[in-house]
């Protein structure tokens, strides 16, 4: 949708004061903001009170996004570090698709986590798009890869459920060691705070 083809709804006779607490029961006091803005075509505006109550609101929404932004790079480069890779989900990942991507009334931090295979530490060497190691005993047949030493079967879906299974245990492993009382709900687990903002790991 593109606001500048949006025509603005006939706001005269608003209750705005009633207006302003149902924007902001609801987390879109600066989504709303970005409709206030355009009202000037019609001539009508909040009263001047409300109206800098309303102005005040949104700088604080856009300056607490640019904070949490900052904290959700500063947490993707820490799991990069420490050998994950992730993206950023829900709220802050969707705020770029507002008009106004600091509109949005921000919370916590969504983050989607894989696992980084990192070949030098494991020993491994890519030959023909397919993974050997001989001194672990690992073959390639046929795109299943088999290790007997570890007993690890990966075939089919067996393997995908495997290191889905296995990339859980991690991700669990990796938040428990820094927040010990950190709870795991079925696909994420609450990481606790990180630079004072609270962060979820989904795997």
């Amino acid at each position: 949708m593109n606001p500048e083809t949006q025509s603005v709804p006939d706001m005269k006779g608003m209750d705005w004061p009633c207006l302003f607490q149902f924007a902001s029961e609801h987390g879109i006091l600066g989504v709303m903001f970005e409709g206030v803005q355009r009202l000037g075509e019609q001539g009508v505006r909040p009263p001047f009170q409300l109206l800098m109550d309303w102005v005040a609101a949104a700088g604080q929404i856009e300056e607490q996004n640019r904070t949490v932004n900052k904290v959700a790079v500063k947490f993707l480069a820490q799991l990069r570090q420490d050998g994950f890779e992730g993206c950023i989900l829900k709220g802050q990942g969707n705020n770029l698709l507002y008009p106004n991507v600091y509109s949005r009334m921000s919370g916590d931090v969504d983050v989607w986590v894989c696992k980084v295979e990192r070949n030098e530490e494991l020993g491994m060497r890519n030959e023909e798009l397919g993974m050997r190691n001989e001194e672990l005993g690992v073959r390639n047949e046929e795109l299943g890869v088999r290790n007997e030493e570890l007993g690890v079967r990966n075939e089919g879906e067996e393997s995908l459920e495997y290191r889905a299974k296995s990339l859980e245990r991690e991700v669990i492993r990796y938040v428990k060691e820094r927040n010990p009382k950190a709870k795991a709900i079925y696909h994420h687990i609450d990481y606790g705070e990180f630079d004072e903002v609270e962060v979820e790991m989904h795997y």
